[in-house]
């Protein structure tokens, strides 16, 4: 489990984590947080608070749009027709689905996962896409 992973099933449970600095600060309704969630949380620190803060980079309008689909991948709706960062450059954004991202690129379309697509200043992973469409 990613800590992307963790997060979302965190956030499905009713938990809300957020940073400051380098700590977590955790609300979850009363018995949600079990010891063994506990000691997940604190070995995962590190890795959820580096998925956390490039989620603060991400503007209001993506955290709106995951909010009122309830799907991770809404955060790209916004940025569709729009300029976003992909680990092969910058390129505008087509279509967006649960397991994929469609980006003209250098006047070629290229599909990558959506976790890999985000808006220009927002780091990336430097991950090959998985398929490219001539």
């Amino acid at each position: 489990m990613t800590a992307q992973d963790l997060l979302t099933e965190l956030e499905r449970s009713g938990v809300a984590v957020s940073v400051a600095g380098d700590r977590l600060h955790v609300e979850a309704p009363r018995g949600v947080l079990t010891e063994d969630l506990r000691r997940l949380l604190a070995e995962r620190k590190p890795e959820l608070i580096a998925v956390l803060a490039v989620e603060a980079a991400w503007p209001p309008d993506s955290h709106e749009a995951v909010r009122r689909f309830r799907r991770p991948e809404a955060r790209l709706y916004p940025f569709l027709g729009r300029a976003v960062a992909t680990p092969r450059g910058r390129g505008r954004l087509v279509q967006v689905f649960p397991d994929r991202a469609v980006v003209r690129c250098a006047g070629r379309v290229l599909v990558f996962l959506p976790s890999e697509v985000r808006p220009p200043g927002v780091p990336v992973e430097t991950e090959e896409p998985f398929e490219a469409v001539h």
